[in-house]
C-alpha cells in the first residue's frame, strides 16, 4: 500500500492492533492471522502523517501558506503577517465582461496595526477563462 494501515481484529477493538502495515505481504499474513484467531479483520488507513503521502501533502501545503504569511511584511509597520483576510469575486469573463467568482481583489491586514489594503488581480489575472463565467458557461 502506499499508505500506512492498521490491521485489527475489529472496528474500534483495542484487542489486536498492527499499524504501520506498509508491505502488502505483511499486510495478507497478519490479516490471515486475525481471521485465524478473532474470525474477523478490519483493516483502516494510518493517519499518522510519516505513513500518509496524501497527509503528508496537506501538512506541506499549509506549512508554505504560514511561510508566505511570515515572510509577508507589513507596509506601514513593516512586521510580518500581512496577509489576505477576506477575497471578493467578481473578475470579469474575458469574452462577455460579466463578472465571475474568481477573485476580483483581497483584502490584506496586519495582524499588528491593522493596517488594511485591497489587492486587486492578486492572482496575476485581469480577466477570468469564459469558462468559469455564468454566463458564458451555464
Amino acid at each position: 500500500p502506499s499508505h500506512g494501515l492498521i490491521l485489527r481484529n475489529q472496528k474500534d477493538s483495542q484487542v489486536e492492533i498492527h499499524k504501520g502495515i506498509t508491505d502488502h505481504y505483511l499486510l495478507f499474513d497478519l490479516g490471515q492471522q486475525l481471521l485465524k484467531k478473532h474470525g474477523s479483520a478490519y483493516v483502516e488507513t494510518d493517519m499518522r502523517a510519516h505513513l500518509n503521502p496524501t497527509r503528508m501533502k496537506v501538512i506541506e501545503e499549509t506549512a508554505q501558506k504560514l511561510l508566505e504569511k511570515i515572510r509577508s511584511c507589513c507596509p506601514s509597520c513593516s512586521l510580518p503577517g500581512f496577509a489576505a483576510v477576506a477575497s471578493e469575486p467578481g473578475l470579469p469573463c474575458s469574452w462577455c465582461g460579466t463578472p465571475t467568482r474568481s477573485t476580483l481583489f483581497q483584502t490584506k491586514t496586519c495582524i499588528h496595526c491593522g493596517h488594511t489594503e485591497q489587492v486587486h488581480f492578486p492572482h496575476g489575472k485581469t480577466t477570468e477563462d469564459p469558462m468559469y463565467c455564468d454566463r458564458c458557461n451555464p
